[in-house]
């Protein structure tokens, strides 16, 4: 078995705590901990900013920011979603 090195502590963009395990937000380009994904995957429009990444992924589109994050208890503005609905084919 592979001898692994746990990752170094890095701060969360998001809730500035530190942590040794994190990943990429759906929303945008922030590292986040493990809490804040929890939040994060509980967000109203978690599944629109998922499948918009996905979407540009499948264009090409490898360095897409993300929706942006609207913020725990913010929503993604109806005409913003359309736009990129009507954009992306969603």
């Amino acid at each position: 078995m592979e001898n692994r090195k746990p990752l170094p502590m890095t701060v969360c963009d998001r809730c500035d705590k530190d942590t040794s395990w994190f990943t990429m937000s759906w929303f945008n380009t922030d590292y986040i901990c493990q809490s804040c994904n929890d939040q994060e995957e509980l967000h109203p429009d978690f599944s629109f900013a998922k499948d918009v990444e996905l979407a540009y992924v499948k264009i090409g589109n490898y360095n897409y920011p993300g929706v942006g994050y609207p913020g725990k208890d913010g929503r993604l503005s109806e005409e913003f979603k359309q736009a990129l609905i009507e954009e992306l084919g969603l």
